[in-house]
C-alpha cells in the first residue's frame, strides 16, 4: 500500500471471520496492545463496514482485556439488538414462505438470515436490513398481491395499469409490513438490470439446491451460483459495504468443494467474468480466502482487475467509498463500465442505463397504460436535463446536485 494502513483496519479486517487461528489472533493482539489504537475509531469503522455483530464474539472471548468498557458496552448493545431483529425478520420470512407455499408459489429466499445461517453458522453473526425473496417473473404480481392481502403495502405505490410494463423494466416490488418494522425486496431477476439477459428464477431453478434452516428444508442457490451473486452483486455496487467482501472469503473457506468450473461457466454465460474476478481477487488479497492454485493464477493474470482492485483497496484503507471516486451515482458510473467483459457489453451497459425506464419515470410522470412507451424517451431526456443542472452547478461553484439515475 502506498499509503498507511490504519491498525484499527487491519485488525478489523483479521478479525471479520467466524474463527481466527492462533496465528491470526497474536496477530490482531500485536495491533490492539498499545495505547495508539483508537477504539471509537473502530467502533465507527466496524459500523460502517457492516461486521460488528461477526467481531463481538471475538472482543468478547479472545479481547476482552484490551476492550475499554464503553467501547464494549457499545458493541454489546448493538449485537442484541441486531440479534433481536434478526429474529424478528427470520420470523416473518418463515411464515412468508409457508404463506406462498400455501398459494403454490415457488419462493426462493437469499441473502438476510439465510445467508447468514449458511456462511457464518448464525444469523445473529450478521447485519441485514431486509428480507430478499426470489419469484418467478410469471408469478411476480401474484406473489406481490398475496402479500398486500397479507398486510404488507407497496413502498412506492404504483397504479395497476402498469403492473406488466414495471415487471418488464424492473426486478423487484420493494414492500413494507404493516408496522414498518419488516421491508421486503420481493424480487423476480437477480441483480436487476445489471447482466446483458435477465437471470430469473425460471432460468436458474433447475440448479436450486436445499438447505436446512430454522429446522426446515428452503430452497436456496447452489453454492457456486451464490458465489457468482455475491461477487457480482458486490461489485454493482461498489462493495460499499467490508462485510460483502469478508463474507465470500468465509464462504470459501466454509465450502471448499465448490465446483470452480460451475461458477465460471455462469460468469462466461451472463458476461460477469471481470465482476467474478474482481470479488475473488478483494476476498483473497484482503481476507486470506482461500483459492485453488489455478484459479489465482487465473484472476493474477488479468491486470484490468489487479489495478482495479488496487484502486479500490486504495480508498478502502482510507476508508473512502470507492464509487464516489468516479461519480455521486451509485448505479451508473465510469467504474461500472469498465467491469464490463468487452466493449459490446460495455455499450450494452449504457444503453440500459441510459434508455430502460425505471421506477422513477413512472412516478414522475404517469401516462395512460397504452403510452408506457414513451417512457423510453422520456427516461433519457431527464437524464439529459439531470446532466445539465449538474454541470451548470458546479460551474457556478455550487454544491453539484445528485445525478439521480
Amino acid at each position: 500500500m502506498k499509503l498507511p494502513v490504519k491498525q484499527e483496519i487491519l485488525f478489523i479486517i483479521l478479525c471479520s471471520r467466524r474463527y481466527l487461528d492462533h496465528e491470526t489472533e497474536n496477530q490482531a493482539k500485536q495491533l490492539i496492545d498499545t495505547s495508539l489504537f483508537d477504539w471509537d475509531c473502530f467502533y465507527k469503522i466496524s459500523f460502517e463496514f457492516g461486521v460488528l455483530p461477526l467481531l463481538y464474539g471475538h472482543l468478547k472471548n479472545t479481547f476482552k482485556v484490551y476492550v475499554p468498557d464503553h467501547i464494549f458496552k457499545k458493541v454489546h448493545h448493538f449485537f442484541i439488538i441486531n440479534a433481536a431483529r434478526n429474529m424478528v425478520l427470520t420470523n416473518e420470512l418463515l411464515k412468508i414462505l409457508d404463506l406462498f407455499k400455501t398459494k403454490n408459489i415457488l419462493a426462493v429466499p437469499f441473502k438476510g438470515p439465510v445467508l447468514a445461517d449458511m456462511v457464518y453458522g448464525s444469523d445473529t453473526l450478521r447485519a441485514f436490513s431486509d428480507l430478499d425473496i426470489l419469484v418467478q417473473e410469471s408469478e411476480a404480481v401474484k406473489a406481490r398481491i398475496i402479500l398486500q392481502e397479507y398486510g404488507y403495502r407497496l413502498i412506492h405505490e404504483l397504479d395497476e395499469k402498469y403492473d406488466d410494463f414495471y415487471v418488464g423494466i424492473e426486478h423487484a416490488f420493494n414492500m413494507q409490513s404493516p408496522d414498518g418494522k419488516v421491508n421486503i425486496d420481493l424480487q423476480w431477476k437477480l441483480l436487476g438490470t445489471y447482466t446483458p439477459e435477465p437471470i430469473t428464477l425460471e432460468k436458474i431453478k433447475h440448479k436450486l439446491s436445499t438447505q436446512q434452516f430454522a429446522g426446515r428444508d428452503i430452497l436456496h442457490l447452489g453454492h457456486e451460483d451464490l458465489l457468482f451473486y455475491l461477487c457480482v452483486h458486490g461489485t454493482k455496487d461498489g462493495w460499499e459495504k467490508f462485510e460483502w467482501i469478508s463474507c465470500i472469503a468465509e464462504m470459501l473457506r466454509k465450502y471448499p468443494d465448490i465446483n470452480w468450473n460451475k461458477v465460471f461457466e455462469s460468469a462466461n454465460q451472463e458476461h460477469c467474468l471481470k465482476k467474478l474476478k474482481l470479488g475473488l481477487y478483494l476476498a483473497s488479497t484482503l481476507c486470506k480466502a482461500p483459492l485453488p492454485i489455478v484459479i489465482e493464477i487465473k484472476i493474477q493474470g488479468d491486470k484490468g482487475i489487479k489495478i482495479l482492485g488496487e484502486q479500490f483497496k486504495e480508498h478502502f484503507f482510507s476508508n473512502k467509498n470507492f464509487i464516489s471516486v468516479f461519480t455521486n451515482n451509485q448505479r451508473f458510473s465510469s467504474f461500472h463500465i469498465q467491469v464490463q467483459d468487452d466493449l459490446k457489453n460495455k455499450f450494452r451497459f449504457v444503453q440500459r442505463q441510459l434508455f430502460r425506464p425505471t421506477t422513477k419515470e413512472i412516478l414522475l410522470w404517469p401516462v395512460p397504460g397504452d403510452f408506457t412507451f414513451l417512457y423510453y424517451i422520456y427516461r433519457p431526456l431527464r437524464l439529459l436535463w439531470n446532466l445539465v443542472l449538474y454541470f451548470f452547478s458546479k460551474l457556478n461553484g455550487k454544491s453539484p446536485v445528485e445525478l439521480n439515475n
